[in-house]
C-alpha cells in the first residue's frame, strides 16, 4: 500500500474502516521495538515510518500468519540507516536472503495480511520471532 493507494475501505481518504496493531521497528537501537495502534490510512503507516512513502518491502503468504514489511520507498537515496533489528526478525521468520536483509534501512513497520493480502494487526507469530529474537520484551496485557 503505497501512498497514492486508496484506503483500505475503498473511500478516497477519508476514515478507513478501522485501526490494527502494528509492530514498529525503529532502526535507531536507542528506541524501542513498540506496538503501535494506528488507523488503517496511508498516510497514519506512512508516519510511523517516519513520513516517507510506503513500500511493501516483503509480503508473506496471507492467512492466519501472514504478514507485511512497510519501509520508506527512498529509504537508500535518502540514506537511512540499516535496521538491524528489522534483519535479525526477519531472518528469525525464515527469510535470509543476504541482498534482502540488506535492503532494511530506516525504520519497519510490521502488520498482518489476511487472505486477500489486505492489511490487519501483527499476527501472533511476529510477535513470538521478535520476543524469541530478544527484540521485545514481552509485556502482560497485550491480546493479539
Amino acid at each position: 500500500m503505497s501512498e497514492g493507494t486508496p484506503p483500505a475501505d475503498g473511500g478516497s481518504g477519508g476514515e478507513a474502516r478501522g485501526s490494527v496493531l502494528g509492530l514498529l521497528v525503529p532502526a535507531d537501537d536507542g528506541r524501542p521495538l513498540s506496538l503501535v495502534v494506528l488507523r488503517l490510512r496511508a498516510v497514519d503507516l506512512s508516519m510511523a515510518i517516519g513520513g516517507g512513502l510506503l513500500e511493501e518491502a516483503l509480503t508473506s503468504d496471507g492467512g492466519e500468519g501472514g504478514y507485511t514489511l512497510y519501509v520508506d520507498e527512498h529509504r537508500v537515496a535518502k540514506g537511512l540507516p540499516s535496521n538491524e533489528r528489522a534483519a535479525v526478525l526477519s531472518a528469525r521468520l525464515g527469510h535470509l536472503r543476504r541482498t534482502w536483509l540488506a535492503d532494511l534501512c530506516g525504520d519497519v513497520l510490521v502488520l498482518g495480511c489476511d487472505r486477500h493480502l489486505q492489511d490487519v494487526s501483527v499476527p501472533r507469530l511476529v510477535v513470538d520471532a521478535a520476543v524469541q529474537s530478544g527484540l521485545l520484551v514481552q509485556t502482560s496485557g497485550v491480546d493479539l
